[in-house]
């Protein structure tokens, strides 16, 4: 099978104004097929700006169809400007033809662009059997923009026409969505009419002359086109409909095309075996989310199956397991098909972070409902990581996730905030641990909830120091005949992990408000990708493993879970310590496995005295990996450092763990 891509995109026209993130597109389709849909690199053709010439873009289309066989999957993009001219040959009822803008578009020359006539001539090439999705960000009318003048390079008395969307660009800077952060609405209005400004949105569309436009008014009347289920041997998907603009933005802080950027974000957060209709339904939802006013268009002789090569889900892939179940509510929502399933978990998603959970409980009572794979797919491979103890800001897993990515491709690039994503809490009991030292000669309350803290702590604290000593001993050389035995160092309390942070995380353990609120930190992460029926993977750190655990056990609790945690990895657990056991909520001392989670792994380096082994310990661990290797630390008489041991796991070059645990469950 040879599946291959031609990618084209044009930031830089010659003539007509230019767009910024055509490029990016491109490049962001290109990472998508190659490390999700595993397209071989050298068969994923790329064109950009001065390249994209009609005799090229000829040569090229040849290049894709050559060769095709059946069950071969063949894609083309196109980010860019699109525009309309008159229909010639009679088969558009709103007179018009729309067209793709090539780099040297000219409105007097058809060679300069590509009717959609052309496309589809295109289309009638390919051989029976293999399969082809067009991808189209580009518009296909100006309704609804404004045009700007904007300079053109340094000359301040040439112009060049630039249409933007001022209705977009309003919205999303007052809702915060751009790096405005949310103006007042008269700042807002000004940055929609400044042309040289990043956050304007612009319009993908280059108005026809005054002449075009009148002859393609005189010959129909514009209609918009919904799901086309004619003889289409290929699968369309288009930025917008045919009366409306695609937009150019910035999102997340680059340009991109809105409807590009969406669908990347959503097959990979979705999965490769995402269905088209779902897909594409996800999508509508993101742009409007985001404030974009377009709605991206699915045409071709079927809604079904998924796109660019990906399985379609069977009974088959999930034999092993029990299906999932949700919960019927009768009188709040009927979960009697897919799209009410959709609306409640649109409703739960809506809700502050803190409100996720109960509202869910809220909701899991009732009958269960079956859920079936037909109706509501699986949606999407997610990998969260959890911190433990001590200050941790965003990006925190970055280095855990390069040593990891080598050896597992079930996140595809896992880039953080998409298939990746992680847990922050430490700045929650870092603050109230310091407004509980403030507030502990004014507040009688407070005082003995600090006095509660520093009795745990020092429970904790004997309990490491103990495990240290043993250490000590164990690596001691025997004492010589005659010679007293040498004493146990005082100061090895410096070498437990985070010891200057655990006072900060017994505010957690005696502090309900901010257990929850803590929890409350991993449910808004972890809630919604559940209730979506995502599958994810958690792996959880040091003290983490606590808000992990707690987190889970409340999800599950909550009755609607479609999703599932495939591997719970508990990685140096603190819940190995005793007094840190008995401190959990009394519900979770059994240690019973949280029955969103399929398989529960517990991981524990030699010399890391925060972690331990949990099986049985009550915990209803899975899969123990006691005395693994401390990867990378050295050893002075035979003793490692436990706070090397305690990050040893996360080690770039640990296969051991990375390759050999991690990725092997995760597979």
């Amino acid at each position: 099978m040879a599946n291959k891509a031609l990618l084209l995109g044009i930031n830089n026209y010659k003539q007509v104004n230019s767009l910024r993130g055509c490029v990016n597109d491109v490049e962001n389709m290109r990472h998508l097929l190659i490390e999700v849909f595993k397209f071989n690199t050298s068969n994923v053709k790329v064109l950009l700006n001065q390249k994209v010439i009609k005799k090229d873009v000829k040569a090229q289309m040849t290049w894709l169809f050559k060769d095709a066989k059946p069950n071969d999957h063949l894609v083309f993009h196109f980010s860019g400007h699109g525009s309309q001219t008159v229909d010639l040959d009679g088969d558009e009822s709103d007179g018009a033809d729309e067209l793709i803008c090539l780099y040297d578009m000219d409105f007097n020359d058809p060679e300069t662009y590509l009717l959609d006539d052309e496309l589809k001539a295109w289309t009638k090439k390919l051989p029976a059997g293999a399969q082809l999705t067009v991808v189209l960000d580009s518009c296909h009318s100006g309704t609804g923009t404004r045009m700007l003048m904007a300079p053109i390079g340094d000359s301040p008395d040439q112009f060049t026409r630039m249409a933007v969307d001022p209705g977009a660009t309003v919205a999303r800077a007052l809702s915060g969505d751009t790096q405005t952060r949310g103006l007042r609405a008269t700042d807002a209005a000004l940055i929609a009419t400044d042309p040289e400004h990043d956050e304007i949105v612009r319009v993908r569309y280059v108005e026809p002359p005054l002449a075009i436009k009148e002859a393609i008014a005189a010959r129909g009347k514009k209609v918009s086109r919904g799901l086309v289920v004619a003889d289409m041997n290929h699968v369309l998907l288009a930025g917008c409909k045919d009366g409306q603009t695609s937009a150019d933005a910035t999102i997340e802080s680059k340009p991109n095309g809105a409807f590009t950027y969406y669908l990347c974000k959503t097959i990979r957060a979705g999965g490769v075996r995402l269905e088209r209709k779902l897909l594409i339904d996800r999508v509508e939802k993101a742009l409007h989310d985001g404030h974009f006013t377009q709605s991206p268009q699915l045409e071709g002789p079927s809604d079904k199956g998924p796109l660019f090569g990906g399985s379609r889900v069977t009974r088959d892939d999930t034999a092993d397991s029990d299906p999932p179940t949700v919960a019927n509510v009768p009188d709040v929502v009927s979960c009697g098909d897919a799209s009410d399933l959709k609306d409640l978990i649109s409703l739960i998603a809506t809700l502050a972070p803190e409100a996720q959970v109960e509202a869910l409980r809220l909701f899991g009572k009732g009958a269960s409902l079956q859920r079936r794979d037909s109706q509501h797919p699986a949606g999407g491979r997610f990998l969260i990581y959890v911190h433990g103890i001590c200050k941790h800001d965003p990006g925190y897993s970055d280095g855990w996730w390069n040593a990891l990515h080598p050896f597992t491709h079930a996140f595809g690039a896992g880039p953080r905030g998409d298939t990746r994503r992680e847990v922050l809490w430490s700045d929650l009991v870092n603050e109230r641990a310091i407004e509980a030292r403030m507030n502990r000669e004014l507040d009688p309350q407070a005082a003995r909830q600090a006095d509660e803290q520093t009795r745990l702590k020092v429970s904790i604290c004997e309990v490491l120091l103990d495990r240290s000593d043993r250490q000590l001993n164990e690596a001691a050389p025997e004492p010589v005949p005659g010679e007293s035995p040498r004493a146990l160092n005082n100061e090895r309390a410096l070498n437990i992990p985070g010891l200057n942070c655990i006072d900060d995380f017994t505010i957690y353990m005696v502090n309900n408000a901010v257990r929850a609120e803590v929890i409350g930190r991993f449910t808004s992460v972890v809630g919604p990708l559940l209730a979506s029926g995502a599958e994810l993977d958690v792996i959880s750190h040091s003290w983490g493993t606590v808000v992990a655990y707690e987190g889970l056990r409340e999800l599950a609790e909550s009755g609607l879970t479609p999703g599932v945690v495939r591997n719970f990895f508990t990685v140096g657990a603190a819940l190995s310590i005793a007094p840190v056991k008995m401190s959990l909520r009394p519900a979770n001392r059994d240690g019973q496995r949280p029955a969103n989670v399929r398989r529960w792994i517990n991981l524990d380096a030699r010399g890391d005295i925060v972690g331990g082994p949990l099986q049985g310990r009550p915990y209803a661990v899975d899969n123990d990996f006691p005395s693994l290797d401390p990867f990378g630390c050295s050893k002075f008489l035979g003793l490692v450092s436990p706070v090397c041991a305690h990050s040893s796991y996360f080690a770039t070059g640990n296969v051991a763990v990375n390759r050999d645990i991690f990725a092997a469950f995760i597979a």
